[in-house]
């Protein structure tokens, strides 16, 4: 009876830490990278944008209002936490209907089936248990709520998870869609250039040849 009761606890030991792993905190002390956040400073000012790194006393981040990199001295920074919206690599707003066209549901079910067999062996241990101390309960009722329990818990924080994933999709779709902008914007610039050059280089030709006459 006792062994099945520490085999009991220790199973939902591992439903707690499951539930718990992975989960991060935007906090000052971890200014993760492609983080949405939300930027208290010491003198009262707030500032938003996306986190791009750490580095060395410095936090570089994209602001939401400049859209462009703006470095802040940590000594200067009270707190970070997360923002109530999403950014891409511009500092723009993404609304949380793209963010769900990019959701799969990879790690809710894989989390959810997880959560089931986890919560079913949890509860056919305390029915063995509960009968073990004369508490009429037939342990397939138990390993059914647990089961079922579990599998919507983790399911839940699977869905989390994804959710998560496809924030970092949506910013990394955003950034290729930005830079292929760029590109073909530079590429335009380049050609009216050319273009200029080469009216240019027409136009002083007919001069020269105007005045050879």
């Amino acid at each position: 009876m006792k062994k099945i009761i520490i085999n009991s606890i220790a199973l939902m030991s591992l439903l707690i830490m499951f539930s718990c792993g992975g989960q991060k905190a935007l906090t000052k002390e971890n200014p993760y990278p492609q983080a949405s956040a939300k930027i208290i400073m010491n003198n009262g000012d707030m500032k938003e944008g996306l986190i791009i790194k750490k580095k060395d006393n410095d936090l570089i981040y994209i602001d939401s209002e400049s859209h462009k990199k703006e470095t802040l001295n940590f000594n200067d920074i009270k707190s970070i936490s997360e923002a109530d919206v999403y950014y891409d690599f511009s500092g723009n707003t993404i609304p949380v209907a793209e963010i769900k066209s990019n959701k799969k549901s990879s790690k809710m079910l894989s989390y959810g089936a997880g959560g089931l067999v986890l919560g079913a062996a949890l509860g056919t241990a305390i029915g063995i248990a509960l009968n073990g101390m004369d508490v009429d309960m037939n342990p397939y009722i138990t390993m059914g709520l647990f089961g079922a329990g579990g599998a919507v818990w983790f399911g839940l924080k699977g869905s989390h998870r994804d959710f998560e994933d496809a924030v970092y999709e949506t910013q990394y779709k955003r950034y290729q869609v930005q830079e292929a902008q760029k590109k073909a914007e530079l590429e335009k610039q380049l050609k009216e250039e050319k273009k200029k050059l080469e009216e240019s280089k027409r136009r002083k030709e007919e001069m020269l040849k105007k005045s050879g006459k």
